[in-house]
């Protein structure tokens, strides 16, 4: 699917927020993750897991060190990342 179709489903006015998401420029909310779930029809056992990473995400800053093994380097990358 494109940007446009996905949006057109979502009722989204423009696709410069998707393009953010997908870029990892801004954050969802959990309705946006819900709503993007249900376009991408994800069957209901991959979309317990996924909610549960996004509620995760959103309640803990640094949650990849719990869910991966993540050496110094990596680490640092994901802090810049995360700051800009």
């Amino acid at each position: 699917m494109t940007l446009g179709q996905v949006c057109d489903q979502l009722g989204w006015a423009s696709t410069s927020k998707l393009s953010r998401l997908e870029l990892g420029q801004s954050r969802p909310d959990l309705a946006d993750i819900l709503d993007l779930l249900d376009v991408y029809n994800v069957v209901p056992a991959e979309r317990e897991k996924l909610v549960i990473i996004a509620r995760d995400a959103a309640a803990t800053r640094g949650w990849w060190k719990a869910a991966l093994s993540v050496d110094e380097s990596q680490d640092l990358l994901a802090k810049l990342v995360a700051e800009n």
